[in-house]
């Protein structure tokens, strides 16, 4: 009840209903947003983080054996190299992913899968102009593409 409690009184979540049962009270809550970001500048702040860091690199593991789920394999000598281009990818998408929402004019009301659509959209537009992410990208499918010649 306590992380709830704190949850609540940032404005993440909000109580819908609450029921007797079993004479106990209990509460139900919901989010208040439909997906929640974690701002690049908190990847910045927190790099030196230990903790973060043993996170970060699981998050990268995660996402490079996740490519399996695609039909996607890579070579075990190249591992390494897919790991670190997929990170620095990750850190360039989500940057210029909330750059998108802070430009955004608060004001006009979109449905939020709009909104993250247009997002994703204009973030993916201005990151093919981007040189440290195409060459980055282009890394990156050559080691794929090798391996995985239908890619």
């Amino acid at each position: 009840m306590y992380h709830l409690d704190l949850l609540e009184k940032a404005g993440l979540i909000a109580k819908t209903r609450t029921e007797v049962i079993q004479n106990k009270i209990q509460p139900y809550y919901r989010a208040k947003a439909w997906s929640f970001h974690v701002s690049y500048n908190l990847d910045e702040t927190l790099s030196g983080d230990e903790e973060y860091q043993v996170w970060q690199d699981d998050l990268t593991r995660r996402l490079l054996e996740g490519l399996s789920a695609y039909g996607v394999t890579i070579p075990k000598e190249q591992k390494q190299k897919a790991k670190e281009l997929i990170r620095t990818l990750y850190i360039l998408e989500k940057r210029e992913y909330e750059e998108q929402l802070s430009a955004r004019v608060r004001d006009l009301s979109l449905e939020p899968h709009v909104g993250k659509t247009l997002s994703h959209m204009l973030s993916h537009m201005r990151l093919r102009a981007d040189p440290e992410y195409a060459s980055t990208a282009d890394e990156l499918y050559k080691i794929l593409r090798a391996a995985n010649p239908k890619l």
